[in-house]
């Protein structure tokens, strides 16, 4: 009996009147019903939105540890199995399906994007949701209930940080859908402040696999609101409670209070929450902030912009100091005002050359990170040593097993895709035939051989895809032309 109807209770997420209904068209008896609940420790509401919270966390873990996993019956096989190592009452995989069927990562496309979060990946996401706003919002409210000094400062984080991703989100809706979602709303739809204090005290930051990318998501956005006083606090309670996820990219978080009167309100004001909400404080792997296809383009408008300032500047001055050093008079000298001038440009010449060498560098050091976070995914744990296998395997060093192979190459494409590698073939399918202009066949495909058609309109076939990053094609699909009957 205990399993039926934890599993009814999973579905409907807790005891609402869908599971009483069930209960009593089951003919269960509601005091049976009743020991059952004190026995599993389910017996308040608090207790049971705990149960359901930590099954969730299972159900993401399995999703994120198991990437090549994407049938949700060997998914919930796993969830059982890791619930059980740990956790009580014990679960079979209908229970765990339960759970799966309710969450937006049950489709295969939201499990690529749930991932493509917990690598830190914003424009894979978007690539994967396809608008969906739902999943990253909820995992946005878990992660900021683990370390806001108040719980109400969930919704204002928001309002800084989703306006940036999402365009014309409505923030407080999306954050109570999320709420709802997680069991933290009151009867009359407000936010249940004390239900999301105990979301914040169950969990440690370590235990919830999408926290890690989920911090470099939103840290630039919040760097750049530090006049905000609830981004200043967020960030600092980053840099004390989680450094250790985010490494290398502490350098992004100011740690020091701007003068000692900000930092003694500050430590009077986390004194005062803590007596109020007192606060319990995956993998640890190197990765950067994947920057946007928009922030990408306004760097490089910016280094662009100061080569052309600094071009025209040096320019001037060049012809600014011709003209003083031929005078036009014996007696005439420079007036110190030009010399003031030329001093004053020559420092900003020299500024602006320094930012824009900080901007390169930073660039490069970017495209480093995502390159070495790439061969640690693929080479390391996370997604079981793949390259070493699909070495060892074209070495001759391991037996030749072509499922085995298709396998690796599977996980090898799906680990591409969660850096924002994508093949192309703008919607055709390889082998398809199609009519394209001379300007189109140049603009976007390749062609080993010259044109041999005398006609503006060219019939070619599909022989191979092209290559995107982050949806930027980078490698053009390759046709052959097809030749005239």
């Amino acid at each position: 009996m205990a399993l039926q109807w934890l599993e009814q209770f999973v579905k409907y997420q807790g005891l609402s009147r869908e599971f009483w209904n069930f209960i009593d068209r089951e003919g269960i008896n509601r005091k049976d019903l009743d020991q059952q609940l004190e026995q599993y420790k389910l017996d308040t509401f608090s207790r049971r939105a705990q149960f359901l919270w930590k099954l969730q966390s299972i159900v993401e873990k399995v999703v994120f540890e198991y990437v090549n996993e994407q049938n949700n019956s060997d998914v919930a096989d796993l969830v059982a199995k890791e619930w059980n190592l740990r956790s009580y009452p014990e679960i079979d995989k209908f229970i765990a399906r339960a759970m799966i069927d309710r969450l937006p990562i049950r489709h295969d496309t939201m499990k690529k994007a749930f991932q493509a979060i917990c690598n830190g990946h914003f424009l894979s996401y978007e690539l994967y949701a396809q608008g969906n706003q739902q999943l990253f919002v909820q995992l946005f409210v878990r992660t900021t209930l683990l370390l806001v000094d108040h719980p109400s400062d969930v919704v204002q984080l928001g309002e800084i940080v989703l306006p940036s991703l999402f365009q014309g989100i409505d923030t407080k809706g999306e954050i109570m859908k999320a709420l709802h979602s997680l069991l933290m709303t009151r009867k009359d739809g407000l936010a249940d402040y004390k239900a999301m204090h105990q979301y914040g005290q169950l969990f440690s930051p370590d235990e919830l696999v999408f926290n890690q990318g989920m911090l470099r998501i939103i840290i630039p956005i919040l760097k750049e609101k530090k006049q905000d006083e609830v981004a200043v606090k967020f960030l600092h309670n980053i840099g004390k409670k989680v450094s250790h996820l985010i490494g290398e990219e502490m350098d992004l978080i100011d740690m020091e209070p701007e003068n000692k009167e900000e930092q003694s309100e500050e430590i009077s004001f986390a004194e005062g929450a803590q007596e109020t909400y007192e606060k319990s404080d995956v993998q640890g792997k190197e990765a950067t902030v994947a920057l946007s296809s928009a922030k990408h383009e306004m760097v490089q408008r910016l280094i662009m912009e100061v080569d052309e300032f600094s071009a025209r500047i040096k320019g001037g001055l060049e012809t600014l100091e011709q003209q003083l050093a031929y005078p036009i008079g014996e007696d005439y000298a420079p007036h110190e005002e030009y010399e003031e001038v030329i001093a004053r440009l020559k420092e900003e010449n020299q500024r602006l050359y320094i930012e824009m060498e900080k901007i390169r560098k930073k660039q490069a050091e970017n495209e480093w990170r995502r390159f070495k976070q790439f061969v640690q995914a693929v080479g390391g744990s996370q997604h079981h040593y793949l390259l070493s296998e699909l070495y060892e395997e074209s070495q001759g060093r391991s037996l030749a097993n072509l499922e085995m192979t298709k396998g690796r190459l599977m996980n090898l494409f799906n680990a591409l895709s969660l850096f924002g590698v994508e093949p192309t073939t703008y919607g055709y399918s390889i082998g398809q035939e199609l009519t394209v202009t001379r300007q189109e066949l140049r603009e976007r495909f390749m062609m080993l051989q010259p044109i041999a058609s005398s006609t503006d309109e060219v019939r070619v076939k599909i022989v191979r895809c092209g290559w995107t990053i982050y949806g930027q094609v980078i490698v053009q699909p390759l046709v052959e032309e097809m030749k005239e009957s």
